[in-house]
């Protein structure tokens, strides 16, 4: 191809992009979001989803303008700014790869993402009124190459930097879950050590004086076994709370609801914060791998309001319906920047709201924290009910329809 006519073609190809700019990105940023839809746990509309995504059409925008740029360049050359990405990992990890088909080649997100958005470029080219485009057909999907390799790169980069992120991130969790193994097996043996063993030694010696007294002065020596019994009563109690902490057979007994009157328990004379619980419909009836990683999310979410809230009261409301558990975590304390302590807790590794979200993960479950400062916090989260205790609900909604008691 002439020099000139070549140059004629990349202004026209510079010119008709930018002019069909807007229509672009709108009908590249609707077959992303109907494409999320798919996805999306929270089922949310497509409405609600433009709102969320807007990030995506910006980068598509500046993946444009990377494409131009490359037109406007006679040797068709550009650079690469591999630094923008790597400050990007958070959107990274919610929009370049979305959960979907990874394991096929042809249905991979960064593979479709690249031909659904430069086959809506070709078709703006080729749609268009202009001779010259039609003439060079082979020139122009010689030049539309370029944006291929371009979107390609721009997503293939940007989902490297976010798996190293969540590679520094796992390395993070584990790191703290294995401090947190640690700091329970150092309390546990400080407790066994301060309490327990004094206990026993106290004991010894109360059972000599005992014995002593046995001849000498029989009321005095009543006082003593009934001292005696209240110390033994007291490393009781001690003893089964701590044990709960880490034998979870009773909670298989019990359920969650027990579980967490309990633990409510222990944390209101820890923290002397006072906690309403709220079990509706089923709550005691939660168990197994899902009962007892819902604990652990409450006991994270009770930790913090205790450490970080300066609450006065708190609730804890668990409700089983619609084939869902639903958790919700409320408290009157001071709050907090949601977006930013998520972000600052990451870097310095203080990771208990990731914890949660993690765990919920697990569960195929939803997590959301609000928080206005001076106004307290409130998370809630929603959980698919286990098959178990869908049958369980079905049953208990039967026996209301038929008018019968669950206590019979």
């Amino acid at each position: 191809m002439d020099k000139s006519v070549q140059e004629q073609l990349r202004l026209s190809l510079i010119g008709i992009i930018q002019n069909q700019r807007g229509s672009i990105l709108d009908q590249y940023y609707d077959a992303f979001c109907r494409h999320v839809s798919l996805f999306d746990r929270k089922k949310r509309g497509i409405d609600a989803l433009r709102e969320i995504c807007l990030p995506v059409k910006a980068r598509f925008s500046a993946i444009l303008d990377r494409f131009i740029t490359v037109l406007n360049n006679r040797d068709f050359e550009y650079s690469y700014n591999l630094q923008e990405s790597e400050q990007e990992p958070e959107y990274v990890l919610r929009f370049v790869v979305v959960p979907g088909q990874q394991y096929r080649l042809d249905k991979h997100d960064i593979i479709r993402n690249t031909e659904e958005f430069v086959d809506i470029v070709a078709k703006a080219l080729v749609n268009s009124a202009d001779p010259l485009v039609k003439e060079h057909g082979k020139e122009v999907e010689t030049m539309l190459s370029k944006l291929i390799y371009i979107t390609f790169e721009d997503l293939w980069i940007a989902s490297v930097v976010g798996f190293r992120s969540q590679q520094g991130l796992i390395r993070q969790l584990l790191s703290k879950v294995m401090k947190v193994q640690e700091e329970e097996r150092q309390n546990f043996w400080r407790d066994v050590h301060d309490d327990f063993l004094q206990v026993l030694a106290i004991t010894m010696v109360k059972l000599e004086t005992i014995e002593e007294l046995a001849q000498k002065n029989v009321e005095v020596m009543k006082e003593e076994v009934e001292t005696l019994r209240r110390l033994i009563n007291g490393s009781t109690k001690r003893l089964r709370s701590l044990c709960q902490g880490f034998n979870l057979s009773w909670f298989e007994k019990r359920g969650l609801t027990f579980s967490l009157r309990a633990f409510i328990k222990v944390f209101e004379e820890q923290f002397g914060i006072p906690i309403k619980l709220l079990t509706r419909t089923g709550g005691e009836q939660i168990r197994g791998f899902q009962g007892v990683t819902l604990l652990r999310i409450i006991q994270e979410a009770l930790y913090n309001m205790g450490k970080h809230s300066k609450a006065k009261s708190g609730k804890v409301t668990v409700r089983v319906a619609e084939g869902q558990i639903h958790l919700v975590i409320e408290d009157d304390g001071i709050g907090f920047d949601v977006k930013g302590t998520f972000e600052k807790n990451i870097r310095f590794g203080h990771l208990g709201l990731v914890f949660m979200k993690e765990r919920l993960r697990l569960l195929n479950g939803s997590f959301e924290v609000t928080s206005v400062k001076g106004k307290g916090t409130r998370i809630a989260a929603r959980v698919p009910l286990d098959h178990a205790l869908k049958d369980m609900e079905r049953s208990r909604g039967e026996c209301y329809e038929k008018g019968q008691g669950l206590d019979r």
